[in-house]
């Protein structure tokens, strides 16, 4: 399952072509330009702060539209109030609370994805 975090949401998504049958996407304080096609149901997950400049907010509804005609299962979550890096506890950004929710949700998404 390709997960990538701000920079390297990126590289998660650029994995996609070559790994047609993975299990899910997590994408992390960014959005990444997905495939035009994905395995149909794909489930994807972004993690984003709101606001933050690698996910702006008015590029998240344009970047979700673009997921389902992928053909992706995308859900987008999104935390404001946040700094960029909420989930780093050793940085200014880091908020206890939302990295808490958000791994709560990434931890309930795994376990429902197969193992490969």
């Amino acid at each position: 399952m390709p997960a990538g975090m701000a920079m390297g949401a990126v590289v998660a998504a650029g994995l996609l072509p070559h790994r047609p049958a993975t299990a899910g996407v997590l994408l992390l304080h960014a959005i990444a330009d997905l495939p035009a096609k994905v395995r149909e149901g794909l489930p994807i997950q972004l993690h984003a702060a709101d606001p933050d400049d690698f996910a702006p907010p008015a590029a998240l509804p344009g970047w979700l539209d673009a997921a389902t005609q992928s053909g992706a299962d995308a859900r987008v979550f999104t935390y404001p109030g946040a700094g960029h890096f909420y989930t780093d506890s050793s940085l200014p950004d880091h908020h206890e609370e939302t990295a808490t929710l958000t791994w709560q949700r990434i931890l309930a998404f795994l376990a429902v994805q197969p193992s490969g």
